[in-house]
């Protein structure tokens, strides 16, 4: 196969993310932005995401690159509760806490006192 895959990353959240694969370092994509980089033809490739500063992985995703077009989606649930990451080469779907609306809401309560 010649050319190598494009794999993106679209944050769509108001937040920082942190992301990497199983031989790459963790690359920084702040809110609002999309990047991409060129990946292996590999039929298990391994995603992980870190929100903001926190060093624990918030999703972990198994895909594969022999499908064109693979692209992550982060982005908020409706009520906000949630961050949801999407796969758009095979649909795959992963949720996590909202830590910065948890964030917000422990800081009201903090100031409320």
């Amino acid at each position: 196969m010649g050319s190598w895959p494009s794999v993106s990353v679209i944050n769509q959240t108001p937040y920082t993310w942190h992301f990497a694969t199983q031989d790459k370092e963790y690359t920084r994509i702040n809110a609002g932005c999309t990047t991409s980089y060129q990946e292996y033809w590999e039929s298990h490739r391994f995603i992980y995401f870190r929100y903001e500063n926190h060093t624990q992985i918030s999703f972990s995703y198994k895909f594969s690159t022999r499908k064109a077009g693979t692209s992550f989606i982060l982005k908020e649930t409706p009520n906000r509760s949630q961050i949801q990451m999407h796969c758009t080469s095979d649909g795959g779907t992963r949720f996590c806490p909202n830590y910065g609306k948890i964030l917000q809401a422990l800081v009201l309560l903090y100031t409320i006192k």
